[in-house]
């Protein structure tokens, strides 16, 4: 894989860069802060992107949100297939388990 220095270049021209070398036949990696150029599926793939912390953590934040919302619905699914128990249940017997008082 050859290096090419793109010092201060536009992102269309970038792009072009990267759409010229690969129809030569290069494999063409992308180190690029432009989520644009990826979304745009005119390079297969990058190498790498580069994101600031807040924006990183805004991803995290959702990928947890969606994690918990599949959580939820998985459960809600278990329990309607008569998996789980009803909740006063549930707290009836955590409470003995651990000695709660009531």
């Amino acid at each position: 894989m050859s290096l090419y220095s793109t010092n201060e270049m536009h992102d269309r021209q970038i792009a072009a860069t990267a759409l010229v070398l690969a129809s030569k036949g290069e494999i063409v990696q992308l180190l690029t802060c432009d989520q644009n150029i990826t979304a745009s599926g005119l390079v297969a793939k990058a190498a790498a992107v580069v994101q600031d912390a807040e924006s990183y953590q805004k991803l995290i934040d959702r990928l947890e949100l969606l994690e918990s919302v599949a959580k939820i619905r998985q459960s809600i699914n278990e329990f309607e297939q008569g998996e789980g128990m009803p909740l006063n249940q549930a707290f009836a017997e955590f409470k003995e388990k651990y000695a709660i008082p009531d």
